[in-house]
Formats: structure tokens, sequence, C-alpha cells
């Protein structure tokens, strides 16, 4: 970062004395203002961790009624209801992490976007 502090007195030297950024500074300049508009672009989105909670909620509900489903269609026993049972709740919080997963990922991302400066 390139910061020129003057004191008031030099504000009369020609511009010809006043240092040019360099090449470096003036990309770290367009990849400083990129990512703040990024910034601005994400910040003015309303949050929307009200769909995180409404989806968690429907994969709670999707692996209530499997259970169920599997206690009223698969009644073989204690021991294989108890298996199936085990599948279905092992199924339904894979898939829920996998989603828990990719949509946290989108919240914080590791790579921010670069904005191509139109």
């Amino acid at each position: 970062q390139l910061h020129l502090h003057l004191p008031p007195a030099s504000l009369s030297t020609p511009l010809s004395r006043v240092a040019s950024p360099s090449p470096a500074a003036r990309s770290s300049e367009r990849a400083r203002e990129s990512s703040s508009r990024a910034e601005e672009l994400c910040s003015s989105r309303p949050p929307t961790t009200m769909g995180f909670w409404v989806t968690t909620l429907i994969f709670l509900i999707a692996g209530v009624a499997a259970s169920l489903f599997t206690l009223l269609c698969c009644n073989r026993g204690p021991s294989t209801n108890l298996f199936h049972l085990t599948l279905v709740t092992t199924a339904i919080i894979c898939c829920w992490m996998m989603y828990a997963i990719v949509y946290l990922a989108q919240m914080k991302p590791l790579i921010n976007p670069i904005l191509s400066g139109e």
C-alpha cells in the first residue's frame, strides 16, 4: 500500500516531485477495489440463514417420515427394525451434512471472487 502523508506546507510542491505509485501498487489498489466491491455486493444481500434452518427442518421431517415408513412397512422383528432405522437415520444425517457443508461453505468462501474492472 502506498500512503502519502504530506504536511500542509508541501501542498505547493509541483506534481512532478510527488511519487507516482508503482505498477505493483496500482495492481494491489485494483485488487483492493474489486474485493471491496465484492464485499459491498455481499453485504447488500439480505441474510439467508433462514433458508438453512428451513431446509434443516425439512430434513428433520423427512427423517421422521422415513423412520415411520420403515417401521410400518418393513416390520420384520426387533433386530431387523433396528438395523433399518439405523440405515435410514444414517442416510438422512449424511444427506443433511452434505447439504450443510455445501451451504455453509458458500457463506464464508476460502477464495474470494475477483471481479473484472469493466
